[in-house]
């Protein structure tokens, strides 16, 4: 899991960094329209298999988009650094896998026809 001395580092980031309103409605209105450029780009449809890499171990209005509105939850295998919970507890037709920072992906190739990965690029690090 993202932790910092146990703590969970993405209910930390929607605690302090979009817990007021007006940030969370911001937030939704640019994850809606990064979903639905994602789907007229991609076009996917009900045989589709998506990986997502990086879903939030802290489940609210603003977090796991794809999850909250893709068509075809089934066929979405969701990769992060948590145990999961929240996700497969919000989100039951999905199948989640544990990953760790710095090791390869544990999917053989070919397993998916899209991977994304959206809302990680503010935890990876700085510049270096």
């Amino acid at each position: 899991m993202s932790q910092d001395n146990g703590k969970n580092i993405d209910a930390i980031y929607y605690r302090d960094g979009v817990d007021n309103s007006i940030s969370m409605k911001i937030l939704k209105i640019a994850r809606r329209s990064m979903l639905n450029l994602f789907m007229k780009t991609l076009s996917p449809n009900e045989n589709t298999r998506v990986l997502d890499i990086g879903v939030s171990d802290d489940e609210n209005e603003g977090a796991n988009f794809l999850e909250k509105y893709y068509p075809w939850p089934k066929n979405i295998t969701c990769a992060g650094l948590g145990t999961g919970e929240a996700v497969l507890a919000a989100y039951p037709h999905v199948s989640f896998q544990q990953i760790a920072p710095g090791e390869r992906l544990p999917f053989p190739d070919k397993s998916f026809d899209i991977a994304c990965s959206n809302a990680v690029i503010e935890h990876v690090g700085g510049p270096e």
